[in-house]
């Protein structure tokens, strides 16, 4: 069974409040995928990714990953 994921991308320098970002939504079979996703996505964009699981990214906590951490 795949789960909803929502995968917010913040460019460096970037302080905008994660209300103000767009929200994209992936479906993916396991929370593993969903972190290497992010990390690569970090990386990629040299951005902050923060990661939501469930149906409102707005209202959960999320986990964050940053191109320097990754």
């Amino acid at each position: 069974m795949k789960t909803q994921y929502h995968f917010q991308i913040r460019k460096n320098g970037n302080h905008s409040a994660w209300d103000l970002i767009k929200a994209h939504k992936r479906c993916l079979p396991d929370w593993q995928t969903a972190v290497c996703l992010a990390k690569r996505a970090a990386r990629c964009y040299h951005a902050e990714i923060r990661l939501t699981e469930g149906r409102d990214p707005s209202r959960a906590n999320g986990h964050y990953f940053r191109s320097s951490e990754a």
